[in-house]
C-alpha cells in the first residue's frame, strides 16, 4: 500500500500576492512587456518556417530588386543607396 507523502512536499510554497498597490506603473509595464516578449521569441523559436520567412525574405527581395530590376531604374545615385533602406522596413 502507498503512504501519504510528506507535507511539505504535498504544498507548494506560496508568494504572497501582488496587488496594483505594491508596485509602480512602470514596474506593472516592465513585467508585462518582458512576459509578452519571452513568449513571442520562444513562439518565434519554435516556428523554424517563421523564422527563415523572417531572415530571408528581405536577404531574397534586396537581391530580386539589386540584380534583376537594377537596370531597369534610372536614380541619380547609386541604386543599391536606395533598395537598401526600402527592403529593410
Amino acid at each position: 500500500m502507498l503512504s501519504n507523502p510528506p507535507l511539505d512536499l504535498c504544498h507548494e510554497v506560496r508568494r504572497k500576492p501582488t496587488t496594483p498597490a505594491d508596485r509602480s506603473p512602470l514596474a506593472w509595464l516592465m513585467a508585462d512587456t518582458s512576459v509578452l516578449a519571452g513568449r513571442s521569441i520562444r513562439h518565434e523559436l519554435r516556428s523554424l518556417d517563421g523564422l527563415l520567412v523572417s531572415v530571408l525574405l528581405p536577404v531574397l527581395m534586396l537581391l530580386v530588386f539589386v540584380y534583376l530590376f537594377g537596370g531597369a531604374l534610372e536614380t541619380p545615385g547609386s541604386y543599391i543607396d536606395y533598395v537598401v533602406p526600402a527592403s529593410w522596413c
